[in-house]
């Protein structure tokens, strides 16, 4: 059987930013048991400011409102700015902390991914809106129905449309580009707060792996779109998995195998 290794980690002077929206466990409980594990955290209600230098930042999330939950009762726990392998280490302490209060997710949670791109031109940041768009189809299957470009329930990060598209290869500067819509897949209205850009399409969980994969395959995409000078168009007798992760550089990794195996996993319970 063949063995395959991470990817090997790019990026690694850039900081990463992740959030973690549930319920069904109290702010109260969450703290006690993060600060239990060694980490900072600052209780507060809902803001859209960075969280505190070195500390987690928990809060409410209006957003989170289905069975089970209520308007007003979902939580939402916010990183500060880490580098990828502080992000490992402390991302699995709070993945566990989660887990340990028995924090639930829903169809109404997501989780977000936040990357440093200051280091990224105009075409740079273009190239990603290209390879998201080029792959959407990809993407979507290996996330459940409720992220996808048709859902009814993914309000809060919609499938990039055309008019999206053509707004973002008008734009002639890079602030041009911050005023396209914020609850898409690609939110860039964050750049102009905290430098980044926001993937907001992966579903809710707590599951450490599921969040570490995808973290490292959208930091491959953002290396991938400064890297390549143009975006080819996906060929029509290509196998659109395998472009995928070939064009990310993924392929033959176990983020490559994570991928193939979460659209195995979900094309069962479709």
């Amino acid at each position: 059987m063949a063995t395959f290794a991470n990817v090997e980690v790019v990026r690694t002077d850039k900081k990463i930013g992740v959030e973690i929206e549930f319920f069904g466990a109290t702010r109260e409980a969450v703290a006690e048991k993060i600060k239990e594990k060694g980490l900072k955290i600052k209780v507060e209600g809902w803001s859209n400011r960075k969280s505190f230098k070195g500390e987690w930042k928990l809060t409410t999330d209006a957003s989170v409102t289905s069975t089970g939950t209520g308007a007003g009762r979902g939580l939402e726990i916010v990183s500060p700015p880490l580098t990828i392998d502080e992000m490992e280490r402390q991302l699995q302490l709070v993945c566990e902390a989660l887990n340990e209060v028995n924090a639930q997710v829903d169809r109404t949670t997501g989780v977000h991914v936040h990357h440093e791109i200051d280091d990224l031109g105009l075409n740079d940041i273009k190239n990603i809106y290209r390879i998201y768009k080029k792959h959407n189809t990809v993407i979507d299957e290996f996330m459940p129905k409720s992220r996808r470009a048709d859902s009814i329930y993914n309000r809060y990060c919609g499938g990039l449309t055309e008019l999206d598209m053509q707004r973002v290869e008008r734009a002639e500067s890079i602030a041009e580009l911050g005023y396209g819509e914020r609850y898409r897949t690609l939110n860039f209205q964050s750049y102009v707060k905290y430098g980044t850009i926001e993937f907001r399409q992966h579903s809710g969980t707590t599951e450490f792996e599921k969040i570490f994969n995808w973290i490292l395959i959208t930091q491959m995409m953002v290396a991938s779109a400064k890297k390549k000078k143009t975006i080819k168009p996906l060929a029509p007798s290509a196998n659109p998995t395998m472009a995928f992760n070939k064009e990310i550089g993924i392929y033959n990794t176990v983020q490559g195998v994570w991928v193939r195996d979460r659209k195995k996993a979900l094309k069962k319970v479709a």
